[in-house]
């Protein structure tokens, strides 16, 4: 087998070598040598990564930097830096960037939107089931540039012909002296008064920029773009199956690096008689209950702002109706969906903050 920059290799009896080495030489193998023969398969190398954020001295090449930052970060050799570093692991002393802090770096940040994601670390530190998932993730986001393209061509042909003879109903409910005439019901019952069919001419514009007769192509397309989608979903799958080993896979994957750091206790595996990182049930149950809580007060959290912008839209319109002018009244719909879609973004923004 042939030595790939930065992976420990076997000894000459790999019989003898344990699971994770193995593991890291596959690892390695498809992401630094397999990727080049199949250019379509969209990975960053981990290389490339390293050459953006690591600086180490003239005598130590990158190639041995990168092993040892490898096995510090995995094999918890150095137990010093661990202890010492950030949250997501600052850069060593030598220059070495741990993978951890490559994926923090490099994965899931705005700044970076225009660079492939590092499946590899991806799936280094989290295992297989995640990585696929976030393959499938990035495949869907790309795949979905064609039905973004195709509707905004949709909403220009609505926004050119909006004037046009396939804009029948916005022409009769903006005729003042045809269907626009109407007398319609007030909406509340006091502080409403009557009002004419043609005051809506506005929404029924706006309303045929997405609805026009464009928009039946566009259904059609997203049908079979659905389809497409699926089946090249299925082949790219298929690749990455075969390029990750996964055809005979067992739930079998390493243990996060931060998990074996944080549990304390160990037990021997009936299976492999090794000793292995192990949480006690009491321990578990109470990281369950404390999850379950978290989790239901935010669930909390977001029915009753869901709820508060419901309330609030029904009060500011009575509000406006009641003692608003004519201008206000004219567009209290328009003012109070604005409103309420700014104080959902508000409530989204800091919701997200919250970790």
């Amino acid at each position: 087998m042939e030595n790939i920059p930065g992976t420990p290799m076997e000894p000459a009896d790999g019989m003898g070598s344990d699971y994770s080495q193995r593991t890291s030489v596959i690892v390695n193998e498809v992401c630094e040598q397999r990727r080049k023969s199949l250019g379509h398969i969209q990975f960053q190398s981990m290389n490339e990564l390293r050459e953006n954020h690591v600086n180490i001295n003239n005598n130590v090449t990158h190639h041995e930097g990168t092993t040892k930052g490898t096995q510090k970060s995995y094999n918890g050799s150095d137990q010093t830096d661990t202890r010492r570093s950030s949250r997501y692991d600052t850069p060593h002393s030598s220059g070495v960037v741990y993978d951890r802090r490559l994926l923090y770096l490099e994965w899931a940040r705005p700044s970076k939107w225009y660079k492939r994601q590092p499946i590899c670390l991806v799936r280094k530190y989290f295992g297989d089931k995640i990585a696929l998932y976030f393959c499938w993730l990035g495949f869907y986001t790309e795949m979905l540039v064609y039905p973004a393209v195709v509707g905004f061509l949709c909403f220009l042909y609505g926004l050119a012909s909006m004037d046009s003879e396939y804009n029948t109903p916005s022409k009769e409910i903006c005729d003042i002296n045809g269907a626009g005439n109407i007398t319609l019901c007030p909406l509340c019952d006091k502080a409403c008064s009557y009002q004419h069919l043609s005051e809506s001419c506005l929404f029924a514009r706006m309303t045929y920029l997405f609805d026009n007769p464009a928009t039946v192509f566009f259904a059609i397309f997203m049908s079979f773009w659905a389809t497409t989608f699926l089946e090249l979903w299925k082949r790219k799958q298929s690749v990455i199956i075969w390029e990750w080993d996964l055809q005979d896979n067992e739930s079998d994957e390493e243990n996060r690096p931060e998990f074996e750091t944080s549990v304390k206790t160990f037990r021997t595996n009936p299976v492999t008689r090794e000793k292995e990182p192990y949480m006690p049930t009491t321990t578990r149950a109470l990281r369950f209950i404390v999850t379950g809580s978290a989790v239901l007060f935010m669930v909390s959290v977001v029915l009753c702002a869901v709820l508060g912008t419901i309330i609030y839209r029904i009060s500011l319109v009575t509000v406006i109706y009641s003692g608003g002018g004519s201008f206000l009244r004219t567009h209290a719909k328009i003012f109070t969906t604005m409103t309420a879609a700014l104080i959902n973004l508000v409530i989204i923004m800091i919701l997200t903050r919250v970790r």
